[in-house]
């Protein structure tokens, strides 16, 4: 039922894809799908924000329907994250160039996981709300379904080029032994821009985004003895006395916007420069006692900036790409008295703050050949992270760099035939390290708070590889089979990813 709703969603792109179809027979299979899973336009993550760039997404039409497996299981890991996953999931995708002045796009989705041996968390999308979660000692394995949707068209008119676009994700989580947890989330974007072309190939762009998301998370217990304390978080193993205990149900509402300027241009040797503003604030209620109570918000601010140069040297393709991604969040406090007959605020305060900074380098060496395309990326990131809170104060931060390497390879067995190899290598170093965190709270709770630090300043060594076989059949889509490995060794421990896919692209 499920497979058959998202088919439903896919068929406008199938019909739209048969026009684009006839203008690409004369291509090869593989010249399609090297240029539809292009190593250089995945360099450019924030490029693409921007809907009126989508127009020069690719030359050519494609679209991608696949089934997929994933298992992850970590030794050493975040203990409010899990310790790995079992990911289901259907996806579908699709990019059309109607003709030379429009472009259409759209996917969905949908997954069905397990989060395994989740604690000191009963909320979804932990990064986006931390550090105010539900937290218990008790946890447990976590259910989720995901459901996402989303598409966009970019037109051309004479020196402008507009765009739009709108995506859509919705989630369940449940758990079906004590704490019983069920959390809803609503995640929707909607995204304007215009291109303006100023000289020559030159153009210069704006782009603006609204977000709306909204969790409930809600906890219940059939059992009326033992019951795991549930804990209000604000931050390094504190909460809000206040509010802790019960059956807490909580509602996470977030509103924010992004804006951003780009100039770039279209050539065999493109450049682009791209920079972004976001904003967001996500308010806490909750609702001990038939009535909800604001107890706490979070201010996000981040700044982004892309940059990246392209080139041509005969048969060798070269480009550098730089970014830079500073995350500031800062939370406030509500606090509450119940001395009269009615509860009352008494104050909000600020005493939470994150501050993460992030510097990446990229560069691109490619050989394109007539029957096979290999390249190398080599990357270098430098990350300053700190994390603090007041009223008592506690905190912790850390430096560090990591620097890897990408390789790929694309061959052209025969016409309808075409193997995918890519390999990858990174190590993660701590600078240093600092942390003062206070200990004047529950030893199992600083337990978990000395792992979670220990985890976050741990060096690692990270390899990888995948494996794709294609081919296409007379008067029939290509098929593919996709086989991922990764390890990422830590603390002398290994977590290990694998993951297969099967799909059909056209």
């Amino acid at each position: 039922m499920k497979f058959r709703y998202l088919t439903l969603l896919y068929l406008p792109f199938l019909g739209l894809s048969s026009f684009s179809l006839k203008a690409q027979d004369s291509l090869r299979l593989f010249q399609k799908l090297e240029h539809q899973y292009s190593t250089e336009r995945q360099l450019l993550p924030q490029f693409y924000h921007n809907p009126a760039s989508m127009l020069g997404y690719g030359k050519f039409s494609f679209s991608d329907l696949n089934i997929g497996y994933e298992n992850e299981e970590k030794k050493i890991y975040r203990q409010q994250e899990g310790s790995g996953e079992k990911n289901l999931s259907i996806k579908v995708n699709s990019f059309q160039k109607t003709n030379e002045n429009r472009s259409i796009w759209g996917n969905a989705g949908y997954q069905n996981m397990k989060l395994k041996s989740v604690k000191w968390n009963e909320n979804l999308d932990y990064d986006r709300i931390a550090p105010y979660t539900i937290a218990d000692s008790a946890g447990g394995d976590t259910k989720l379904e995901r459901y996402s949707f989303g598409g966009g068209i970019s037109q051309k008119l004479n020196r402008w080029t507009l765009g739009l676009s709108a995506d859509y994700t919705a989630q369940l989580g449940s758990r079906d032994r004590d704490p019983r947890q069920k959390s809803t989330t609503s995640d929707l974007y909607i995204n304007l821009g215009a291109n303006y072309r100023f000289y020559k190939d030159y153009e210069v762009g704006v782009f603006g985004q609204i977000n709306k998301y909204t969790q409930n998370t809600s906890i219940s217990f059939v059992s009326e003895l033992g019951q795991a304390l549930m804990y209000q978080m604000t931050g390094f193993g504190f909460s809000n006395y206040f509010f802790n205990g019960g059956s807490p149900a909580a509602i996470y509402e977030e509103f924010g916007y992004k804006t951003g300027a780009q100039v770039f241009r279209n050539s065999k040797n493109p450049f682009y420069l791209t920079g972004s503003l976001s904003q967001a604030q996500n308010l806490k209620s909750v609702n001990p006692s038939n009535r909800y109570f604001d107890i706490s918000d979070l201010d996000k601010t981040i700044y982004e900036v892309e940059g990246a140069k392209f080139f041509n040297i005969n048969q060798h393709r070269l480009g550098a790409v730089a970014q830079y991604q500073a995350h500031i969040f800062t939370g406030a406090e509500y606090g509450y008295t119940n001395n009269t007959q009615i509860i009352e605020p008494l104050y909000k305060r600020k005493s939470y703050k994150k501050e993460d900074y992030q510097t990446t380098v990229k560069l691109m060496y490619q050989y394109q050949a007539d029957r096979f395309v290999a390249g190398v990326v080599p990357v270098f990131q430098y990350q300053e992270f700190t994390e603090k809170r007041k009223y008592p104060f506690s905190g912790q931060k850390f430096t560090a760099y990591s620097m890897g390497l990408e390789t790929f390879y694309k061959q052209e067995i025969t016409k309808n035939q075409m193997l995918s190899l890519s390999a990858h290598v990174s190590q993660k170093h701590i600078n240093s390290g600092v942390n003062a965190i206070n200990t004047d709270i529950k030893s199992n709770i600083v337990d978990w708070l000395m792992q979670d630090y220990q985890y976050l300043t741990s060096g690692y060594l990270q390899m990888g590889a995948s494996l794709r076989y294609d081919i296409q059949l007379q008067n029939l889509p290509a098929f593919y089979v996709l086989g991922s490995w990764k390890q990422a060794r830590i603390q002398e421990k290994n977590n290990n990813f694998t993951q297969i896919i099967l799909g059909i692209t056209f």
